[in-house]
Parts: structure tokens; C-alpha cells; sequence
């Protein structure tokens, strides 16, 4: 009866150790372990998208930073005259109201510990700002054969292994964010006349002879098809500073007969092979203009055109 009660004993210390070496063995052990088989997603952090006020998006390349102002507009922090395109930052957040993990890695750990997964230096940091708070989502080592990065929230001492996704949705040019100038639609036999400027020197343009309705002809077909810059300190480089740029109005009426302004400015760059344009606001004859701080580059069908028209200007200046 002794010996039965032994082996019943025994019997359950053993179920005891067995279950205690799986619960174990299924939590994190704090060390790099991508290869074993993945969860499914696991939820970590929430936001909704109408609480952010502001994000950045930090480290290598880039050095990325958005606000609203008051109006909920959002603004570009370095130049915030620049137009923002709002549904394309929209949609953007929208990939980041969750934030998502394919797998715990571990948890718990100290700052050394967080330098195996590349988190104590990180590679990216995406911040967002809220009213009372910013969230941070910093990205460490990338292993390139899942297509997945080291991430935790910064502050936590716990590691994840996230999609690739959350880098690449901010892993963009600035100009990725921003909407475009338009050029309106003008026919060309609604051009009433032209003039450029440069310096002292000014010319009017009228409709009046082949050459001058091919130039007219092809100031209303421009196409925005290739942004080259938008930081208004640079303009000099591209020969569009104010004593630089030939200035070209295009005076045309409406299916009113109202009179209508567009105004462009070309510059040569470095080289003579290239002219480079800004785009100016659209105003009732008389009025001033605003010009865009984006520089663009024209066609070179358009600049063969345009620069036979506006060399005389920088040759006399």
C-alpha cells in the first residue's frame, strides 16, 4: 500500500514538472528567434487617426514632419507654405491606427538587452503627436529574408517583430505629400497678348504672326510633368531668383470676356540646356501675383519653343 502511494506520488511530481516545462518553454526567452513559426498578429497600440495633430517620421534619409495649424490643415514644418495633399496624409495614418506585430520576441528587457535588436540606436522612429501625448514607434534591425524589422514602442522594454509596412508607408520624399501646381486650361485664340520681363527690358507679345502664335500656343500647353525642387532658398541655382528669372504674363479673357492673368517665371539653371519655371497664381489683369516656392522643369519640346522667345531677355539684361 506504501509503495502504491509512492508511485501515485511520483506520478503526479512528474505531470507537475511536465506542465510546469511547457508553460515555460512557450514564454519568451529574451533571445533573437525569428525562425521559429509565427502567431498571428498580435495587437499592441491604437490610435484614431482624428487625435493626431502631428507626426515625424526620423532616421537615415529621413527627416520627415507634418502639424496641423489651426484651421486642421495640415502643414510641411520646414515650409509650411507648401500645399499639403490632406487625403494622401489621411490615408497614410490610416495604416497606423494599429499597430500590429507578427510575433513577441521578449520582454522585460534592459537597454544592453534592447542593443541585440538594433532598438538602442534605432534605424527609423515614427512619432505620433497627439493633445496630451506623442507615441513613438522606434525600428531596429531588418531581416531582410521575412521582410520584417525589430520594433518596439519607445519606453517599453518589450520587442517585436513588425511588417515592413510601417517603414515603407513613410519611407518618402517629401514631395510624395505635397499636392502639385495646376496650370489652368487656356486656349490659345483666348489669348489677348503676352509679355516678358526681364530686368530693364520688357516686351509685349501679340497674336499677330506665326512665330508669335506657336510661343502663345505653347505657354497654354505646358504640362507639370517634372518637380524638381521646392525650397524657395535654392531658387538662385535654377536662375529663377527675382534678378534672375524672365517673368512671362499671359493675359486671356473667359467665356465672359473677363481678363485673366497667369504668370510663370523661367530661369536657366547651371546650364543652358535646361530652363526651369515656377508657377504663379491666376489673377484678374492688373492684380499682383503670387508665385509657388515649386520648380519645375520644362519639356524639351516646350523649351526649344519658349527659350528661342525668351533669350533675347537674357542677353539683354
Amino acid at each position: 500500500m506504501k509503495r502504491k502511494s509512492t508511485l501515485i506520488i511520483c506520478a503526479c511530481v512528474c505531470l507537475v514538472i511536465f506542465a510546469l516545462y511547457f508553460i515555460i518553454s512557450s514564454l519568451p526567452d529574451g533571445k533573437k528567434n525569428p525562425d521559429n513559426e509565427e502567431n498571428a498578429y498580435l495587437y499592441i497600440d491604437q490610435t484614431n487617426i482624428d487625435d493626431i495633430i502631428g507626426f515625424s517620421f526620423t532616421g537615415r534619409d529621413f527627416d520627415l514632419s507634418f502639424e496641423k495649424d489651426g484651421s486642421g490643415a495640415w502643414k510641411y514644418s520646414e515650409n509650411r507654405a507648401l500645399p499639403i495633399n490632406k487625403a494622401f496624409i489621411e490615408k497614410t495614418l490610416s495604416q497606423v491606427e494599429l499597430f500590429l506585430a507578427k510575433k513577441e520576441i521578449a520582454r522585460n528587457l534592459s537597454e544592453k538587452e534592447l542593443s541585440e535588436y538594433g532598438l538602442d540606436t534605432p534605424a527609423y522612429t515614427l512619432t505620433l503627436v497627439l493633445e496630451k501625448e506623442k507615441k513613438s514607434y522606434i525600428f531596429g534591425d531588418f531581416i531582410e529574408s521575412k521582410g520584417l524589422y525589430y520594433a518596439s514602442e519607445k519606453g517599453s522594454s518589450a520587442v517585436y517583430l513588425v511588417e515592413r509596412t510601417y517603414v515603407d508607408l513613410f519611407s518618402l520624399d517629401v514631395t510624395d505629400f505635397l499636392t502639385l501646381d495646376t496650370l489652368p486650361n487656356i486656349k490659345a485664340e483666348n489669348v489677348k497678348y503676352v509679355e516678358i520681363t526681364c530686368g530693364n527690358y520688357s516686351e509685349k507679345i501679340l497674336p499677330d504672326s506665326v512665330e508669335s502664335s506657336k510661343f502663345i500656343s505653347t505657354l497654354c500647353s505646358i504640362k507639370l510633368e517634372e518637380f524638381v525642387d521646392f525650397r524657395s532658398e535654392k531658387h538662385s541655382i535654377y536662375g529663377l531668383s527675382e534678378s534672375d528669372a524672365v517673368s512671362v504674363y499671359v493675359t486671356y479673357s473667359d467665356s465672359a470676356n473677363a481678363l485673366f492673368t497667369l504668370a510663370l517665371k523661367f530661369g536657366l539653371g547651371e546650364t543652358s540646356e535646361l530652363t526651369y519655371m515656377l508657377v504663379g497664381s491666376v489673377v484678374k489683369e492688373g492684380d499682383s501675383h503670387v508665385f509657388s516656392d515649386m520648380v519645375y522643369l520644362l519639356s524639351e519640346a516646350d523649351n526649344d519653343i519658349i527659350y528661342s522667345y525668351i533669350h533675347k531677355a537674357f542677353s539683354e539684361k
